[in-house]
């Protein structure tokens, strides 16, 4: 059989072990110091533009004209990004009253104490888990035809009630009314919310919850599949809030309510940021929940020389230095992983911080995370186990080579004394079928990729083998 060769790189001190990636939960690893740090988080967030201002006194918004839009039975759905910024008396994000001058048949998402609560007479308050206030979130109510399990509210795309009533939004009340930021309770605006809203959607179907996901963080087409009323906020001034589906159910700002620019959090929303050394090199691992016009991440390094630069952190650590960068995923839902390797550094305190760039020119910091970075030669000749293992079918081996031991000569410290050192792949009838590593090799640890592309599935010994000593390891081939 044909033997394969392999890369082989000599990981000294200031050389990246890794060459090839690996999923990270797979990857087996030298002994290694990993470092967890707290990034900035954020809400989800919707910006698209202008949002509408509410006063929380005065302002609201009336689309009387919205209920004859809907089909009967009323499978419907109603949603809107909001950004609370007073809870009292219970504002109203949105509403239908079906019976004008009266409170018999409401729905309506509102925010109370910390937590968004979907309220009708049917089934009461239905209350969400705990939310700050002066961020942005998303609210969502859905309604099928089913006769139970036929509501299901949701905060930020995730469930946070599902229940039956017989209440729901209907079009053959003539006199019904919709509005957004209050309540008609007794003819009277009551409840009038504080804070802003955007994108306010009412669909004639119901959403499912990853069309929820999906749509939230984003614009969507005009013409969608159901979609009765779109309110974008884009008019930017005057007291007429356009249905952009053209549909024509314009809606009317009453009081203290007008266009304005929203208050912008944090483009991303940031999940872990960790550091793994690895020999003289850093692994840096960060990972999003969920992006919106994300352009990327600078990572940025600060170095430690003294042991009084420690304290305060950072401060006296030096300059801050960009050391790469990592493209960002624009706009996206899903949790995204990100990598970078910061390689050849010496020993010392390291501090690194991401700078997240929004595609506006914004950006926002990280906290940051230190990682220790120590030069030690191996004192021994070492063969690890390969990782991944199982594989199909590329695997990397590990090995080191000691510094001074009796394999060296004293004439060329760092070199064997005549010997070469050899890694060999064996199948278990003992036939040699590929030679890995076969050179004189200075001090060090190595890291060597073996493609088993040309091998057949089974179980193989590799052997590490220089002079007097010899070391094995067995691996399994999995296709």
């Amino acid at each position: 059989m044909k033997q394969h060769n392999s890369i082989v790189s000599a990981i000294l001190p200031g050389t990246l072990i890794d060459s090839i990636s690996f999923p990270y939960a797979t990857k087996r690893t030298m002994p290694v110091l990993i470092l967890i740090g707290t990034l900035m988080h954020s809400c989800l967030f919707a910006q698209f533009g202008n949002a509408l201002h509410f006063n929380g006194s005065t302002g609201y918004v009336s689309a009387n004209v919205l209920s004859f839009a809907l089909d009967n039975p009323p499978a419907m759905s109603m949603e809107a990004w909001c950004y609370v910024t007073s809870d009292v008396s219970y504002p109203v994000i949105l509403a239908f009253n079906t019976t004008s001058g009266t409170s018999s048949n409401r729905n309506m998402i509102e925010f109370y104490n910390t937590q968004f609560d979907y309220f009708d007479q049917s089934v009461g308050s239905k209350y969400s888990s705990s939310f700050s206030m002066n961020e942005w979130h998303h609210v969502a109510a859905v309604f099928t035809s089913e006769a139970i399990n036929n509501a299901f509210f949701y905060v930020d795309g995730v469930l946070q009630s599902t229940f039956t009533t017989s209440v729901r939004p209907d079009p053959s009340v003539v006199t019904g009314e919709f509005s957004i930021g209050q309540e008609w309770d007794g003819g009277t605006p009551t409840q009038l919310f504080a804070g802003y809203i955007d994108e306010v959607r009412i669909w004639n179907r119901a959403l499912t919850q990853s069309e929820i996901q999906s749509s939230m963080v984003s614009e969507i087409p005009v013409n969608s599949l159901g979609l009765v009323a779109y309110y974008k906020m884009t008019d930017g001034s005057g007291s007429t809030l356009t249905d952009n589906t053209g549909n024509g159910n314009t809606g009317a700002l009453v009081g203290g309510v007008s266009f304005a620019s929203p208050p912008a959090p944090l483009p991303i929303e940031m999940m872990s940021f960790t550091a793994t050394v690895r020999s003289a090199a850093v692994e840096l691992l960060w990972s999003t929940a969920t992006e919106r016009d994300n352009s990327g991440f600078e990572i940025e390094r600060s170095v430690v020389t003294t042991a009084s630069q420690l304290h305060p952190p950072h401060v006296q650590g030096g300059q801050w230095t960009t050391v790469g960068f990592i493209e960002g995923s624009g706009t996206s839902y899903a949790p995204k992983e990100y990598s970078f390797t910061d390689k050849d550094i010496s020993s010392g305190t390291y501090f690194y911080r991401l700078k997240q760039l929004d595609r506006d020119g914004k950006y926002e910091y990280s906290k940051e995370i230190s990682a220790e970075v120590t030069e030690q030669m191996p004192h021994g000749m070492l063969l690890m186990q390969n990782y991944p293992n199982p594989f199909n079918p590329i695997t990397t081996i590990e090995f080191s080579i000691p510094l001074l031991t009796s394999w060296f000569s004293t004439s060329k410290k760092g070199e064997f004394n005549g010997e070469v050192v050899t890694l060999k792949v064996y199948d278990m009838l003992g036939k040699e079928v590929a030679t890995v590593v076969n050179k004189q090799l200075t001090a060090g640890n190595y890291s060597v990729l073996f493609d088993a592309s040309q091998l057949s599935s089974g179980v193989y010994w590799y052997i590490l083998q220089s002079g007097n000593f010899m070391a094995s390891n067995k691996f399994v081939l999995m296709k």
